[in-house]
């Protein structure tokens, strides 16, 4: 997009707010203003629209909740929160522990986390000392927000397995195409958000993945996004979902150490050697990692352990070994890891039913019947 379309879009929309602040009454009502959206977060198109968001004094709300004006052809959407809103919004999602009969609660943060991630990806109009306190918060609570989001991205994929198991088993190319688009945006987001990029909405997920993430597989991510994987028929569905379980892993455990995705050591998944159970979704919970297997068991283990069983990804051990060392040089948790403990994890991880040393071929049968 052209940088002179951008700025035409962010001065209607500070033209709007600033034209509110002038309105007769409008001093008792407006604490502040800011413009906020995909073009202030760096992102959008030629199409897209700058928003405004205006805090209201609390107990004196406006006639209207939102408002939407023309400027020279601009859309400017308008919108009005009490000044606590955000501020509640901030405080819920930094607080939010995830535990083992919690995780759908994680549903009733999207439109927070929207709202928070355009709070925080905004440029002020009328900056008054409440929002910026506001924005200090957000700046400063900020890798607790982000490990909510990673955690909203990987129960979003979650909701998706089962359904992309029925398609398959169906035969049903078509909703397996659908379905599995939807697990990749969510991986995709996850691995995003892990890495810093605060923009929460799905549809720009590729200029986030292309901005954020120079060493992700961009071309692997596209090709099981757009489908292209069912060419090779049903039994590829299975490199889709190790795929996504190798994004959603990546990004909850290098998020959790405050480390970017783009540390992990590999994206592909072999053939022989160690494999982790492809049906455990991985989330962090505080201190620990959880893995969830919906409606079956849930295991909660140390990250150390639970780098180990991620990287357990068609590999030998002696690979697994290789690549706990290579992550410790940037990740403080695994430099306790010397081989003979990665070893005594690993047999601790098989005796526990959490990896194994065959690959599970899922959808083989349904190829061959």
């Amino acid at each position: 997009m052209e940088s002179t379309v951008v700025q035409r879009k962010i001065q209607a929309a500070e033209a709007v707010a600033r034209a509110l602040a002038q309105t007769e009454g409008a001093g008792a009502l407006i604490d502040s203003a800011y413009v906020a959206g995909s073009i202030t977060a760096g992102l959008g198109n030629s199409t897209s629209d700058a928003d405004v968001f205006v805090l209201h004094h609390t107990g004196k709300a406006p006639d209207v909740a939102t408002q939407q004006f023309n400027v020279g052809g601009d859309r400017v959407d308008v919108e009005w929160y009490p000044e606590n809103f955000p501020r509640e919004a901030i405080e819920k999602l930094a607080k939010w522990e995830l535990r083992s009969d919690n995780l759908a609660d994680l549903w009733s943060f999207e439109g927070d986390l929207d709202f928070v991630s355009r709070l925080a990806t905004s440029r002020p109009v009328l900056l008054s000392p409440t929002l910026q306190g506001i924005r200090d918060a957000v700046e400063e609570e900020w890798p607790r927000i982000r490990q909510t989001m990673v955690n909203y991205w990987a129960l979003t994929a979650n909701s998706g397995l089962e359904d992309f198991y029925g398609a398959c088993h169906s035969r049903d190319l078509g909703t397996a195409t659908y379905i599995g688009q939807v697990l990749l945006t969510s991986a995709g987001k996850a691995v995003t958000a892990a890495s810093g990029d605060k923009y929460f909405g799905r549809k720009w997920v590729y200029n986030q993945i292309s901005r954020s993430l120079k060493a992700f597989p961009s071309d692997k991510y596209a090709h099981y996004q757009t489908g292209a994987w069912t060419r090779d028929g049903i039994e590829a569905a299975q490199n889709l979902l190790e795929f996504v379980q190798t994004c959603l892993a990546a990004g909850q455990l290098l998020a959790g150490e405050e480390c970017s995705p783009e540390l992990w050591p590999s994206w592909e998944y072999g053939e022989s050697g160690l494999f982790r159970d492809l049906s455990y979704n991985i989330l962090h919970q505080g201190d620990r990692v959880l893995l969830h297997k919906e409606l079956h068991r849930q295991v909660s283990l140390k990250p150390q352990v639970a780098f180990v069983w991620a990287l357990c990804q068609g590999q030998s051990l002696a690979g697994v070994c290789d690549q706990v060392e290579q992550l410790a040089q940037d990740v403080p948790v695994l430099r306790t890891m010397s081989e003979e403990r990665v070893q005594n994890v690993v047999s601790a991880l098989i005796e526990r039913g959490l990896i194994s040393t065959q690959r599970e071929h899922i959808f083989s049968a349904i190829q061959e019947s």
